[in-house]
């Protein structure tokens, strides 16, 4: 087989998971600070004053920015990773979603193949041989149509 080099360091998963972590705590406040200028319950009112909301609003704005700044650290880091450019050939995988991918998941096959010093690389086994087997690490899997119970 070709040399497929879709393997992620250990030190990149680590990177991965702090900048994907903090894109989505970010994410995370940006909702809330939305949620509290414009109230999306049913009958919830807004208790904040204009000048409050106008606040606000520039604060959500400005959280917004960081996160689309978090996102271009996790673009520039996946720029040179292969796999990370097959992840987001796909529709719904952006540089977040393959960095989460990587850095949770991120047991990538590598084919076995020769190494630059001519030596030969055993590879790493497929653990995901078919996408059901990815939904079920995940914990994604249904059986008989229905989530199996979780166990604690």
């Amino acid at each position: 087989m070709a040399d497929r080099t879709w393997q992620v360091s250990s030190g990149m998963q680590s990177r991965l998971r702090g900048l994907v972590r903090m894109y989505y705590d970010i994410q995370h406040l940006r909702i809330a600070a939305g949620n509290r200028v414009n109230p999306t319950a049913e009958g919830a009112e807004s208790y904040l004053d204009d000048e409050s909301k106008a606040t606000l609003d520039k604060i959500e704005a400005r959280m917004k920015g960081i996160e689309l700044s978090v996102v271009r650290v996790v673009e520039r880091v996946l720029r040179d990773v292969p796999i990370a450019r097959w992840l987001q050939g796909h529709d719904g995988v952006g540089p977040c979603m393959a960095g989460v991918l990587l850095a949770y998941v991120g047991l990538i096959p590598v084919a076995p193949h020769k190494r630059r010093d001519g030596t030969q690389h055993p590879g790493y086994p497929d653990p995901f041989s078919t996408v059901s087997k990815l939904w079920r690490y995940c914990g994604l899997d249904t059986r008989d149509g229905r989530a199996p119970r979780r166990v604690r």
